[in-house]
């Protein structure tokens, strides 16, 4: 039956009520194991799974963060513990085992140290008539004390800087000593006037008050060693407001509970165990018969810490929330969200001074060649951060004209330079750089004009004067002379060629022109006189048809040419076809010796022969042929 009773204690005492008064009247085996059985089932059917998880969270590893110090943003400093289920510290984690989530982002941490940490210890002694008893050759007030004596070389051989605060009824002995001696000093003034005081909260009260203040030194961990007999049943409620108070404050309170087994206080034993578990401390119940626990034993899992380094990301000003998770092959377990507050400004860039002309020279090399000096010109900024929050600058780039000239990845970042040498003539150019940061915040400087001058490049000898420009649109005119006069001659050959195979007096007729000749059977080897027909030199021509965008009272084109280009262009092509539908270059006409040829150069609408497509790579043309160029339409004749 105690193990029922210790279930439905565990589920609190709201569910204690709801419980047949039946199931306690009884006793024996079955009576308990029925009474299991039902808190059981009370636990599930009440759906109460916050309270459930309470108790599945005390069996797990705890972390807690103790501080948390943004003074050096963007590395954020934390000090937290991490402990087993039992109340141990958990030793030899590395950085490997711990994750940051910031805003709900995880961040990696750049380091983890295990380091010493001090403890505020407060003694609160609450006297009464119990600590006069004596078992032994001594009293259990002299027990007591000797305990506390006990540990003063201990912590005096650690080494840590400890704090000590007496406290008793009548009020604070001694606050924050720091030293061995004074503790000895102070643990000696338990007099036995204790023995004769009355039981109450005074003590603890004021412990409470103590711990939940500031320690003594910042980072030190507080906890209370509260000696105490058995209190009445009416400072129980009391008790549960100050273990309220000090578990919000996450301090520990251990108890040395000075009373004989045969004392029986059921509500005063309740409080003082509820008074250790809700802050995490334990009740030793102390008759004097036994040795009391050594008092290291509560300070040393406070003496080791965690600090935990990370590099923040956070670019916006306000409230920071920050978790720290632990996870290790063995075990997965994070804090409590703790938050910081932050002021964060991009970076502000400026020039340094910069100058308000530059004149340029040009300089002659060995090769007889000119370049200009300086080559480049340094432009010199100076950054600062407003936020007073010093950190890393990712890029600064220089602008000119609004094209990025210079980039700095890697410091220096307030050294950028300029390179002048494409430079051909002087102006007013426009210069600004911007900068970045390692949280992503980018400023930029004023815009500042400077006056560049340029002289004109020297010359060795006439060559030299002519600008590179004017050297090529000389170099063109020339060819374009050359392929002129080279054209013309083989117009010309072409025209003798033609003339040499017509008799003077030929002249032109669209009827052709017959003569004899000789045809040869061949199957009755007989010779038989025919008449050949040999057709005159034709002229092509293309006609109107006055649809899409003719223009019907558009003459025929003539054909004369041996090349001879059609498009909308006055420019580019020898025929011009006013329609927006055509190309500025939208077809060429070959004639050939066998007759002519229709290439599309490429034109946007297309063209097409009798409905057919016509690709750049051409297609001959006949007598009668129907041509489209966007929504202009021929038809193509040949005519003597």
């Amino acid at each position: 039956m105690g193990l029922g009773r210790a279930l439905i204690a565990a589920i609190g005492n709201s569910y204690k009520s709801r419980i047949p008064a039946a199931l306690f009247a009884r006793s024996g085996r079955k009576t308990g194991f029925n009474l299991v059985i039902f808190a059981f089932l009370l636990m599930c059917v009440s759906g109460q799974v916050a309270g459930v998880n309470t108790v599945l969270a005390q069996n797990e590893p705890r972390v807690k963060i103790n501080r948390l110090d943004p003074s050096k943003f963007p590395n954020i400093y934390l000090e937290a513990d991490i402990y087993r289920p039992d109340g141990s510290f958990i030793s030899d984690l590395t950085e490997a085992d711990f994750r940051v989530a910031e805003n709900g982002t995880i961040r990696p941490v750049d380091e983890v140290r295990e380091t010493p940490n001090a403890v505020d210890f407060i003694v609160a002694v609450n006297g009464g008539p119990v600590f006069g008893n004596r078992i032994s050759s001594k009293t259990n007030l002299q027990l007591i004390k000797d305990a506390l004596l006990d540990w003063v070389p201990q912590a005096k051989s650690l080494g840590k800087g400890d704090s000590v605060t007496l406290v008793t009824n009548a009020g604070v002995k001694a606050a924050h000593l720091d030293s061995p001696d004074k503790w000895t000093a102070a643990f000696n003034t338990l007099s036995p006037e204790l023995i004769n005081a009355v039981p109450s909260l005074t003590s603890l009260s004021k412990a409470v008050e103590l711990a939940t203040g500031s320690p003594a030194n910042p980072g030190m961990k507080q906890t209370i060693l509260y000696i105490t007999p058995l209190i009445s049943s009416g400072l129980a409620k009391a008790v549960d407001n100050l273990a309220e108070q000090a578990a919000g404050a996450g301090i520990k309170i251990n108890i040395w509970l000075v009373a004989p087994l045969s004392a029986k206080q059921p509500e005063s034993e309740k409080a003082i165990q509820s008074l250790a578990d809700r802050t995490g401390g334990e009740v030793y119940r102390f008759t004097g018969r036994e040795a009391l626990p050594p008092v290291e034993t509560y300070l040393m899992p406070l003496r080791r810490q965690y600090e935990v380094v990370y590099r923040s990301r956070a670019n916006k000003s306000g409230l920071q929330n920050v978790t720290l998770i632990v996870q290790t092959d063995v075990f997965q377990a994070q804090s409590m969200e703790e938050s910081f507050d932050v002021t964060v400004k991009a970076p502000n860039v400026m020039f340094v001074n910069p100058p308000e002309q530059i004149d340029l020279k040009w300089n002659r090399q060995e090769n007889g060649s000119y370049t200009l000096e300086p080559s480049e010109i340094p432009v010199d900024i100076r950054y600062e951060f407003l936020d007073s929050h010093p950190r890393n600058i990712q890029t600064t780039r220089l602008l000119v004209d609004g094209q990025a000239v210079d980039e700095r990845n890697v410091p220096p970042f307030d050294k950028l330079k300029w390179p002048v040498t494409k430079i051909k003539t002087g102006g007013t150019y426009s210069l600004q750089v911007t900068i970045r940061d390692e949280l992503g915040l980018n400023n930029q400087t004023v815009v500042l004009p400077l006056e560049v001058t340029v002289p004109p490049v020297p010359a060795a000898n006439w060559l030299e004067t002519i600008s590179s420009e004017r050297l090529a649109l000389a170099i063109g005119v020339i060819i374009l002379i050359i392929g002129t006069v080279l054209f013309t001659q083989y117009r010309m050959k072409q025209r003798r060629i033609k003339s040499t195979l017509k008799p003077a007096s030929t002249r032109a007729d669209t009827r052709p022109v017959e003569r004899t000749a000789v045809v040869v059977n061949l199957l009755e080897g007989k010779t038989i006189p025919s008449t050949l027909v040999t057709p005159r030199d034709t002229t092509g021509w293309l006609f109107s048809l006055g649809d899409g965008d003719n223009i019907t009272t558009q003459p025929g084109i003539r054909l004369s040419e041996s090349v001879m280009t059609l498009g909308s262009s006055p420019i580019r092509a020898n025929v011009v076809i006013p329609s927006p539908s055509v190309d500025g270059l939208h077809v060429r006409i070959l004639h050939r010796p066998d007759g002519y040829w229709l290439e599309d150069v490429g034109s946007v609408s297309g063209t097409w022969v009798n409905s057919t497509p016509v690709s750049n790579l051409g297609t001959a043309l006949h007598n009668g042929d129907i041509i489209r160029m966007g929504k202009v339409s021929y038809r193509f004749e040949l005519r003597g």
